[in-house]
């Protein structure tokens, strides 16, 4: 099995043994995955910010184009108590990732040019669609994000429909309340 097929994500939750191993893989020529989640910003107890994940990798010697920043937007996520023990469920904020990886950008951990492929065409590269997703061009599929000058998200448009305007979502699925996936962070 190619190494480019196996793709280990949520690198960043134990720091640093993860971060470790993650070097070793990236420089066999794999490529890593960092959850937006993970951040203590979001509560984690191990994990480490994406922005310093990211630059502990990229000091290591590995590629830009061989990482991603995701989220688990809409999982299933423990609610926990003052004890760290699971009180009930709660969905992960689509805006996370958003705000993670905005945060690479405002900590100077990388341009705006760098970090934009971290979310586009690294991912959509890895995942086999970049025929048609990750970056815009004839034939691709019109997924477009705008950003204000702040960087926060003002529209968006999925294959030319727009999704969400002035930072609110203007197309919902049957069960979504009103606000769930607004952009405002």
């Amino acid at each position: 099995l190619p190494i480019r097929q196996i793709v280990p994500t949520h690198v960043n939750r134990k720091a640093p043994e993860m971060i470790a191993d993650a070097v070793k893989f990236a420089k066999m020529g794999g490529t890593l995955d960092f959850s937006a989640n993970l951040s203590q910003r979001s509560g984690s107890v191990t994990g480490l910010n994406p922005d310093e994940a990211v630059r502990s990798v990229l000091e290591a010697g590995v590629p830009l184009d061989q990482i991603t920043l995701s989220s688990d937007a809409n999982v299933s996520m423990p609610l926990l108590d003052g004890q760290d023990q699971v009180v009930g469920l709660h969905n992960a904020w689509p805006r996370i990732l958003h705000r993670e990886w905005l945060h690479i950008i405002r900590t100077n951990r990388l341009s705006l040019p760098q970090a934009l492929p971290l979310i586009t065409s690294n991912v959509a590269r890895v995942l086999g669609i970049d025929d048609h997703k990750g970056s815009l061009g004839p034939g691709k599929d019109a997924d477009i994000v705008l950003l204000t000058g702040d960087l926060m998200v003002d529209t968006v448009l999925a294959r030319g429909q727009i999704m969400v305007r002035d930072g609110h979502a203007v197309v919902r699925g049957p069960f979504e309340e009103r606000g769930t996936f607004d952009y405002m962070l």
